[in-house]
Formats: structure tokens, C-alpha cells, sequence
């Protein structure tokens, strides 16, 4: 159904970005709330207001059940006009089963964080300032790389733990290893990461359907959904 869930219909929904699977419910991230609905029937079970989000961008779900949610730190500013600008509320949230939010690590040094992907020890985390990197479970933020362009968007990974990431800037997308804290690393990330799919423009929140092993990757300027099989692995 190409509108499913409709905000036109009556349903809360304002400007929908990234979204997330867990149990039997689909969370999405929208402006300043994190919406649920029932995956189903797409019928709205319930939300979370993040009080200090401007613009939150992606989501993800950690092997407790715990919500995490990037807010990329900008926004339409009064007197600017409609285009987006900085607002300096760079930040990641993390939202409990019992839908209590907390900040789990904030700031500019976050870089205008997008794609995110959980795991027991934390969150991978990509940006628009092009870098790839870790942040704990404490909130703590690890060196991470730098991609061959900026403004990366989304973030996902393969059957074997590879990561892949979509870069507008450069409108690829990468696939490689994840990165490790060595010096080589750092110094040469076009090492681990090399182009998978080449000549894509404007590609968001990307997902991996590991069953028909198809990347999908939405293309925000056409208005379009990407498909594409790859290599297992």
C-alpha cells in the first residue's frame, strides 16, 4: 500500500524520516517525536516527545529493546527562511521498553549525526560531517574514519557484519569493514570502504532485506525507492 500510514488521514504524522522494527510495533522518527504503530495494521499505538529534538533523523533498536534515536542537529531558524540551518542540538536519545527517554551523548562534536546501528556494546553512528564512529553504551564517543565524501545518511549492515553506508555527497553507496581504533585506520579508511553502488543521487535511511539479501535505499530529490541485490557477505 503506497500510503499505509497517512498523516492526511487523521493520523499523527507530521514529517516522518527514519523508522524501526521491534516486536510487533514500527517506531518513526518525526520532527521532535518518536511515533509507534502497530505493523500490522499501521493502526498508532503510542509516542515519545523528545523535548530537546529539532530534527530527529533516524532510529534503531539495541539487542535490550532499547530505542535509540540521532537528532542531526538542524532546522529551519526564525528569520532564515525554510532552509535548513545548524541548530546546535547535535545529539543521540535513548528511549527504555517503558518509553523513557534520556540523552546518551550530545553535542557539536557529534558532527550533525544520521544513520545510526545498535548492538549490545553501543551504537555505529554516521554524519554529515562524513565520518563513521562508535559512541558506548555510557555515551562516550570513539575515533572513528572519515568516508571519501560528506553528508553520509544512512547506515546498515550485512550478514556478516560489514557496514554500509550511503554518502549524498558523493551519491554512493560504501560497504566495509568496521572500523578499528589503529592509526591505519583513521589515516586510510578508503582502505575498508569502497563503492558498492556509484551514480545514485540523493540516497536516505538505507535497509538490507538479509532474506533476498536486497540493499533499499530511498532517493529523497526524486522521490523514488532504490532496490538492489548484493553479494552475500
Amino acid at each position: 500500500a503506497l500510503k499505509w500510514i497517512d498523516g492526511a488521514n487523521g493520523v499523527g504524522l507530521d514529517a516522518p524520516k527514519g523508522m524501526a522494527l521491534s516486536g510487533d510495533k514500527l517506531f518513526v522518527a518525526d520532527i521532535n517525536i518518536v511515533r509507534s504503530f502497530d505493523r500490522k495494521s499501521g493502526a498508532p499505538v503510542g509516542k515519545v516527545a523528545i523535548l530537546g529534538a529539532r530534527y530527529l533523523e533516524a532510529l534503531a533498536v539495541g539487542p535490550d529493546g532499547t530505542l535509540y534515536a540521532s537528532d542531526s542537529g538542524i532546522g529551519k531558524v526564525k528569520d532564515k527562511g525554510d532552509e535548513l540551518q545548524p541548530t546546535g542540538t547535535d545529539a543521540i536519545y535513548a528511549i527504555d521498553p517503558r518509553g523513557v527517554s534520556r540523552v546518551l551523548a550530545k553535542g557539536t562534536e557529534l558532527g550533525h549525526p544520521t544513520g545510526l546501528l545498535a548492538e549490545a556494546a553501543g551504537l555505529w553512528v554516521v554524519n554529515l560531517a562524513g565520518e563513521v564512529y562508535r559512541v558506548a553504551v555510557d555515551g562516550q564517543r570513539a575515533p572513528g574514519v572519515r568516508l571519501p565524501g560528506k553528508k553520509l545518511q544512512g547506515l546498515t549492515e550485512t550478514e556478516l557484519g560489514r557496514l554500509v553506508i550511503a554518502c549524498e555527497e558523493t551519491a554512493t553507496i560504501y560497504i566495509g569493514k568496521r572500523p578499528g581504533d589503529s592509526a591505519a585506520d583513521v589515516a586510510a579508511p578508503a582502505a575498508s570502504f569502497t563503492p558498492l553502488i556509484s551514480d545514485l543521487p540523493a540516497p536516505g535511511q538505507i535497509a538490507y532485506d538479509r532474506k533476498r539479501r536486497q540493499l533499499l535505499v530511498p532517493q529523497s530529490e526524486s522521490n523514488a525507492l532504490y532496490i538492489q541485490q548484493i553479494p552475500a557477505g
